[in-house]
Order: structure tokens, then sequence, then C-alpha cells
């Protein structure tokens, strides 16, 4: 004895999510609860019991069928509810019919619902800009694709006697402000610098001019990078302990971690040094721009697994400031 139900919209290639199964003898069957993983999945619930009997149908649930084989069973019945949001479905009960305990089984099942694939956070374009000295620095960069965009632009401040406090004004792309992030550094001796990085959402397509305005002339190099598949709020996903960084000490070695709060996330650092060299990616970074003695950024990504993740570089023994932080992917 059983049934057929036919249900769209389920993830085809695993369609199961999670589920329980349940057995016992009595009168009232209980599917135990099961906790989903994701939004809008199918919870179905299946009884069975040897005998002839009706099943109530469990509260908040909608019968698909209740039958019966013969005149002496054995007897099935589904249900089903629509979970909104991943969380514990709590037990589904239903009473059979009739005034003696039965012998029954239950299962609980939650069917993962089908999802369009959303492309991940990818590279689309970094540009390098400016120079030592000077209140406004203007360069050109090209966006070539802004679905789910992203830019961050670094600056780095090279004048530690006029650029102590802060006094970069604003940052704009194709003459939209730029959000700062707040990640000001001051100076550390020997570090002669500061940095200092922005970000906006969806930057317009094509050429467009970086404009970085100051109140001294204490600008520095400026990097501009645009990632696509981004998600577009929460900017940062997750920053790492000590950010920003005013002084590592002297390593060889520059690595830092984020503990990342999404899968698939990337990492993005830029870092002012304390001397000159020629800086080597270390496994998984991608070093987009490096300006002997100045400005050094890349990223890192994805990341497959969320928690501690890595990105650095190793050079010659210097100290450093910097600022590094994660992007969470649009899906």
């Amino acid at each position: 004895m059983g049934g057929i139900t036919r249900y769209t919209g389920i993830d085809a290639e695993n369609p199961i999510d999670v589920s329980s199964g349940n057995m016992g003898r009595s009168r009232v069957a209980v599917a135990s609860s099961i906790t989903t993983t994701s939004a809008d999945e199918e919870v179905v619930a299946l009884f069975a019991v040897d005998a002839r009997v009706q099943f109530s149908t469990p509260a908040g649930m909608a019968e698909k069928y209740d039958t019966s084989n013969g005149s002496s069973g054995p007897s099935t019945a589904e249900d089903d509810a629509l979970q909104i949001s991943a969380s514990a479905t709590g037990d589904k009960s239903s009473t059979m019919s009739g005034n003696r305990n039965r012998n029954w089984a239950s299962q609980l099942i939650a069917l993962r619902p089908s999802v369009s694939v959303v492309p991940g956070i990818a590279f689309d374009n970094s540009t390098l800009g400016g120079g030592l000295g000077g209140s406004s620095l203007t360069f050109s960069h090209t966006t070539n694709d802004n679905t789910n965009g992203l830019i961050i632009v670094a600056v780095e401040e090279s004048a530690p006697d006029v650029c102590s406090p802060d006094m970069i004004t604003s940052v704009t792309y194709d003459d939209v402000a730029l959000v700062d992030l707040g990640y000001y550094v001051g100076t550390n001796a020997p570090i002669g610098g500061a940095l200092k990085t922005y970000y906006g959402f969806a930057p317009a397509l094509g050429v467009h001019d970086v404009v970085v305005l100051a109140s001294a002339p204490c600008l520095g190099f400026a990097v501009a990078v645009t990632y696509t598949g981004v998600k577009q709020s929460s900017m940062p996903d997750a920053s790492g302990v000590g950010n920003p960084l005013s002084n590592s000490g002297t390593v060889t070695d520059f690595e830092r971690t984020v503990v990342t709060s999404v899968p698939n996330a990337w990492l993005f650092m830029c870092g002012v040094p304390g001397g000159g060299g020629t800086a080597t990616a270390l496994s998984g970074t991608t070093l987009r721009h490096q300006v002997t003695g100045n400005l050094y950024c890349g990223d890192a990504g994805p990341k497959v697994t969320a928690g501690p993740n890595t990105i650095g570089w190793t050079m010659t023994s210097v100290p450093w400031l910097a600022n590094y932080f994660s992007i969470a992917p649009a899906n």
C-alpha cells in the first residue's frame, strides 16, 4: 500500500535536505522534528500503520492522501507544509481512528528547493593611479561588468607630517561618492604613511574617473579594484582582528586572518610597508598592484568555507600597516 505525490521546484540533484524516522505502538503516530537548513522548504510527513484506519491531519499541514488497502489495511497517509525559514519543524502528530493502540511508522522529510545558480564573486579589473604629493588625485578606471558589482578604492597617504589626522575629504567614481570604510590607519614609525579605503556598489560601466580629494598635499598612490557577484549590502562581510593594523612588527611573512561569516567570501588587503622590495603572494593570494615601498594590494578567494581564512605575501623583513577584510557573495 502506498501513494505517489509529485513536487515541482525541488532541487533535482539533491532533493532531500534533512529527514527523520520514527516508530511506535499507540493511537498517536509522531514524526520527529527536523531542522531545515534553507528557506522555503517543503516539509512532508508520512504515516503508515498495520491496520485499516484513518489519520488526522497534523496541525499546520495539508493532507495529500489518507488511504487503506481493503478492509483490514495496512493504511498510509501523507501531509505537507511549506517551511518559510530555516528552523526546527517541531514534531508532527497524527491521531488514528478507533480506540486501539496500533503499530505505526512515520517519516518527516524536508525537500530542498531548486535555486537559480548565481555566479560567485569574480575579479573584474584593477587600476593603479597617483604619485607622491598633491591634494587631489584623478585617474581612470574601467568597469567591464557590474552585475552585483563592487568597487574598492584604497588610497595611500604618503606624507605623515601633513596627513595626521586624516586629511582625505572625498573619493568619487563617475562623480558618485564612495563610502568611507572608516579604516584610517595612523602613522607608526618607521612606516611613513597611512591608508584609507572606500567602496561603492554597482559602479558605472565603462571608463570613468576616480577622484580623490584631500585638504592637504599628502596623497600618494591609489588602487581601484572592481568585482562582480558581490552582496549589495553589509560591507564588509567581516574584518580581521586588529584591523586596521597600525604596525605588524618587523616580519618577512606578512599574512593576515579574517574570520569570514559566509562560504565563498573573498578577502581584500592593502598594505603600506616600512621599507621597499618586491612582494611574492602567498598561496591563494593574488597581488593586483605593488608600488615598491609605498602600496601593495591583493585579494584571495573564493574562501570555500566560512571561518578563519588568510591573505598575504612575503617580502624583505619590514613592518606593515594595512586594511584587510572580506566581501560576501551575492548568493
